[in-house]
């Protein structure tokens, strides 16, 4: 199936960010500059060549077209959309009542606060 090339950084980002946050779990903020991103992602060799031939075929022209979705590039962006599927279920925890208490003032301080503000600004 032909997939517009350029929508397809609009999922390896994301599933680089998850790998990378997977490989940094003491780091909150993972690179925005995707050649970084991917570097510090250590994919396979064949997803980073063809994410460097995509870079490159942007980097030309905007409109990249039409083609089919190259399968190590599909393979890794399941790959890591499966483990973090995975990873979020084992990690889900009920807040305890004493974290929602904070969050909930922290919400009602903070509407308060902006409400205070675009009143004053009418």
């Amino acid at each position: 199936m032909a997939v517009p090339l350029k929508k397809i950084f609009y999922v390896l980002r994301p599933a680089a960010v998850l790998r990378w946050l997977r490989f940094h779990p003491a780091t909150a903020i993972p690179p925005m500059h995707l050649p970084t991103l991917m570097q510090e992602c250590d994919p396979p060799r064949d997803v980073v060549d063809l994410t460097e031939e995509l870079m490159a075929r942007k980097a030309v022209s905007r409109e990249l077209g039409t083609a089919p979705l190259a399968g190590p590039i599909a393979a890794f962006m399941d790959h890591e959309f499966d483990c973090a599927g995975t990873m979020i279920d084992k990690a889900a925890t009920r807040l305890s009542d004493e974290a929602r208490f904070e969050a909930e003032a922290f919400f009602r301080r903070t509407v308060a606060r902006l409400d205070t503000q675009c009143s004053a600004a009418k």
